[in-house]
């Protein structure tokens, strides 16, 4: 946990964490010491106290994309409820992207209003 301690001591207003996978899910829950846990679902929201809502999707894997239990529309609802949650109108670029659609490095989605971080050398 010391990882997730350090990503999210870096970013501000974090208003909305994207699970992949049950694992992550549990992970979150631990981090923000959600008691009892909510059940895991793909497309779960689970809002936490004061903090972020936790928007839970199936890993991404080979194994669930080849036998489509996630497909590419899923993992689009999940990370497009994710933009939603966070605040931003759906279908629109965040505050960090570039012309073509991909985020400047150093933006995220929690944390598009904080200056780029320098990539590590």
């Amino acid at each position: 946990r010391p990882l997730v301690r350090r990503e999210l001591a870096l970013l501000h207003r974090v208003r909305v964490v994207v699970c992949l996978g049950a694992f992550a899910y549990q992970a979150a829950c631990q981090e923000y010491a959600m008691r009892p846990r909510p059940k895991f679902a793909h497309l779960a929201e689970v809002p936490v106290g004061n903090g972020p809502v936790l928007v839970c999707s199936f890993h991404p894997s080979q194994q669930n994309t080849f036998t489509g239990r996630l497909t590419e529309a899923m993992l689009d609802a999940v990370f497009t409820r994710a933009v939603v949650l966070a605040g931003r109108p759906a279908h629109t670029k965040p505050d960090g992207a570039d012309r073509d659609g991909g985020a400047r490095p150093g933006t995220t989605l929690g944390d598009a209003t904080s200056p780029p971080r320098s990539a590590p050398r």
